[in-house]
């Protein structure tokens, strides 16, 4: 008769689970902010390992509560660099996409896509800031190096003598 009851009727259990998920939740929040403290990486398996030593009993929590108990998995995700990059990972969409009409696959493509891809938003941002900078400050300079050109070869050769040479191509083409 117990086991036809759906598991959510099982109002005996309720108070168990609140202080076991309770306890979950306090480990974990207990085992992030000791990991932090020590500058290393919050993961499953090191909040794991973390949650051992932090726990009274010595038992800790498995890195399965924390996939399962909500609470536990949105702190998780809220502090862990990994698991961030593990979602940016997946919702990045740019393999396959072409330079200068073809494909990436060459290994420099390739390395500079993986390179980027690891970027935040905001270091991308910043990298094309100064990218277009450093392309204003190149073109300005080509530009004055063109513009001294002309004006060398305008300075060596007299005006008459290139009117002179454009209206004699001229009247050989009337011919």
């Amino acid at each position: 008769m117990i086991q036809n009851l759906p598991s959510h009727n099982r109002f005996w259990l309720k108070e168990s689970h609140e202080k076991r998920s309770d306890r979950a939740f306090r480990l974990v929040k207990l085992a992030v902010e000791s990991l932090k403290a020590k500058g290393v990486s919050i993961t499953y398996a090191n909040i794991e390992k973390e949650s051992k030593i932090q726990d009274p009993a010595g038992m800790g929590i498995h890195r399965n509560t924390i996939k399962s108990n909500l609470q536990c998995h949105e702190y998780y995700a809220q502090h862990s660099s990994t698991y961030k990059k593990k979602k940016r990972k997946k919702e990045s969409t740019a393999r396959g996409f072409k330079i200068d009409g073809k494909a990436a696959d060459s290994r420099k493509n390739q390395v500079l896509m993986r390179r980027y891809s690891q970027l935040t938003k905001d270091e991308l941002i910043c990298r094309l800031i100064q990218f277009e900078e450093q392309v204003t400050i190149e073109r300005n300079n080509h530009n004055t190096k063109v513009i001294d050109l002309l004006a060398e070869l305008l300075c060596a050769q007299p005006l008459n003598h290139v009117i002179k040479n454009t209206e004699e191509v001229r009247d050989s083409h009337l011919l």
